[in-house]
């Protein structure tokens, strides 16, 4: 990353498949390794395992040595906080976290239920079997940083395991809220789309819209700041749904579709079954985009992230190719979108002249000392 020097912090190789694996593969109450952490602890004595069902891969542990039991973890020692160490720290601070501490909010401030709209993006040609992964992590994160930015919104999260490499961001967090957030999530959707194409690129994307915690979740020896809730899991399950080929590469849930539609066009798909849903879930695919409508810049000045939002006709001819790969018919969609936008500009036009031409003959009517209707009653009387 780097963009407005933020950096993101990731974990990845071959130990965080292992660990994913593991965890799989154990029930509740059960401890599961890898073989190789196995071999390594097997040969201090530290515990004794066996082969968890037919995977030979993954060793679940049976009972600990009393060695093992009684080992001592060094405690985690603060480091003191200097001129040059804090530069360095502050670009890997969230942004409402730095927020808070500048502007000298209560603890509450990092501990909020809002309603935001979060997005899950997978990015399958990024993995740790390339030779140039890193090379090629940061160029996709400065794209994306970029696009994300330039909508107001923020990048929460970073994350390799088993489903590959994934990023997580979401509009609305605080400070940076506005009426349009679930707009700007699917605009930012389809930017990324675009920008990754010139890369060389492909994601999976899943949107969803609700409520989520946003704030402060750890101890006080470390803190990470968490989104938490269903809308979250929503959102992912709708990625890994996107990134199977049995549906488009995009897509949200109802309550972002609800919320984004007067501005942005859907095609509604079949109802699905998602794992930890009792109900079939509504998905829907943005299918056009009313380009010439801008987001106005109305966010805190207090901000680091004051970018306003700016489409001109070379972006919107890149968004316009990126579209018609992934969206069949946009083209005739995009074209019925324009023709209609100009009608409303030219009515707006045609109103605002004739409202000009009827103020110029309009006669002021003046009450001199009593109400209209007091006056009528008065000539009554006479």
């Amino acid at each position: 990353g780097g963009v407005l020097n933020r950096w993101e912090y990731v974990v990845a190789g071959s130990g965080i498949g292992q660990a994913t694996e593991a965890a799989n593969a154990a029930l509740p109450g059960q401890l599961c390794v890898s073989l190789q952490v196995y071999q390594i602890v097997k040969r201090n004595h530290w515990c004794k395992g066996v082969y968890c069902g037919g995977n030979k891969s993954i060793i679940k542990v049976k009972n600990l040595s009393a060695a093992a039991r009684s080992m001592i973890v060094a405690p985690l020692t603060r480091a003191d906080l200097t001129e040059d160490l804090e530069p360095r720290m502050r670009a890997f601070i969230p942004g409402p976290v730095l927020f808070a501490i500048r502007e000298s909010m209560p603890d509450w401030w990092l501990g909020q239920l809002r309603k935001i709209t979060v997005l899950f993006i997978n990015l399958p040609g990024i993995d740790d079997s390339h030779a140039n992964v890193l090379d090629n992590l940061d160029r996709v994160m400065k794209s994306i940083q970029e696009t994300t930015y330039n909508v107001q919104g923020s990048v929460n999260k970073l994350l390799q395991d088993d489903k590959g490499t994934t990023v997580i961001i979401a509009t609305g967090i605080p400070p940076l809220i506005h009426d349009d957030d679930a707009v700007r999530a699917v605009r930012l959707g389809l930017n990324i789309i675009s920008a990754l194409k010139v890369l060389g690129f492909k994601c999976a994307i899943g949107v969803s819209t609700g409520n989520v915690y946003c704030g402060s979740c750890g101890s006080d020896e470390r803190h990470e700041y968490a989104l938490l809730g269903d809308t979250c899991n929503l959102a992912a399950r709708l990625m890994q749904t996107a990134c199977k080929g049995t549906h488009p590469t995009f897509l949200t849930d109802e309550r972002t579709f609800q919320d984004a539609k007067n501005n942005i066009s859907f095609v509604a798909h079949p109802p699905i079954k998602l794992k930890g849903k009792t109900e079939l879930i509504p998905i829907y695919t943005p299918s056009s985009i009313e380009l010439s409508v801008a987001i106005p810049d109305n966010t805190t000045p207090t901000s680091q992230r004051m970018l306003t939002w700016r489409t001109n006709m070379q972006s919107r001819n890149n968004l316009n190719m990126s579209l018609h790969t992934y969206y069949p018919g946009f083209e005739v969609q995009s074209q019925m979108v324009e023709e209609r936008l100009q009608e409303l500009l030219t009515k707006k036009t045609n109103d605002r002249d004739d409202s000009d031409r009827r103020e110029q003959h309009v006669v002021p009517k003046l009450y001199l000392g009593r109400h209209p209707r007091e006056s009528g009653r008065m000539r009554d009387r006479t």
